[in-house]
């Protein structure tokens, strides 16, 4: 039970809300809480690389990490294989690529700028304000992501 976190900009206001969502789910299946699992400036391959480099010399006990972005996922599968269990987000093609095909969060992004797009159009048009408040469905991708043992 030993879940890490990868965000980039610890400040931004998305990645405050996926850290705050991390904790509430560690905290709702009785997971403590690990300041060291959160790996943040946390932007691409090459981060990721770094990431799984850092894992594997200091955190091997982590056996799973959710990632915001799948270039981060990728370096760090390139790094840890199927050593842990990865999950990324927005459904990079480089999830297709990789074998096992990476799993990721793949948000309905052109359904979203079509929504967002067609308001602004109606509130111009209207020359009022009107607050939507709006859930979009998601789909989480994945193969046959399955963790073999660690460090043998």
């Amino acid at each position: 039970n030993n879940i890490a976190i990868c965000i980039d900009n610890p400040f931004n206001g998305a990645q405050k809300l996926r850290l705050e969502g991390y904790k509430e789910a560690l905290l709702e299946n009785k997971i403590n809480f690990k300041e060291e699992y959160i790996f943040s400036s946390a932007f691409t391959i090459d981060d990721g690389i770094k990431i799984g480099m850092k894992i594997r010399e200091s955190h091997k006990e982590i056996q799973g990490i959710y990632t915001g972005n799948d270039y981060v996922s990728a370096g760090i599968f390139r790094v840890l294989g199927n050593e842990v269990f990865l999950i990324g987000t927005d459904n990079h093609d480089i999830c297709k690529i990789l074998t096992p095909q990476l799993s990721s969060v793949s948000l309905p992004i052109e359904r979203m700028a079509k929504d967002i797009s067609s308001h602004v159009i109606k509130q111009l048009s209207l020359n009022e304000k009107e607050v939507i408040d709006k859930l979009y469905s998601y789909m989480i991708i994945s193969d046959s992501v399955a963790i073999t043992s660690k460090y043998s």
